[in-house]
């Protein structure tokens, strides 16, 4: 899915960041902090930044299972359907 989607995938994400939805991220390993930045890697991978700090490599499923959104608007409701689809086809 990402490989083929990268850019809606990525400008579906930047829409949502500039239309102030906030990501957070949390496992067994990081504490729940905000997604500063999200890239694909050439390996189909997610590296993500928390709070303008380290960055991670994470498998797709796992950000789709661990992550959330705060500060969703009614008007984002469409981007943000299509993000999560974007992230079930991977």
């Amino acid at each position: 899915m990402i490989n083929n989607n990268n850019n809606k995938f990525l400008d579906v994400y930047t829409t949502l960041i500039d239309n102030g939805v906030r990501f957070y991220y949390s496992d067994n390993d990081m504490y729940l902090g905000e997604v500063t930045s999200l890239e694909i890697t050439e390996d189909n991978k997610l590296e993500m930044q928390i709070e303008f700090d380290e960055r991670h490599i994470i498998e797709i499923e796992d950000f789709l299972h661990n992550h959330t959104k705060e500060n969703i608007n009614y008007y984002d409701w469409e981007s943000v359907r299509l993000f999560d689809d974007l992230l079930k086809e991977a």
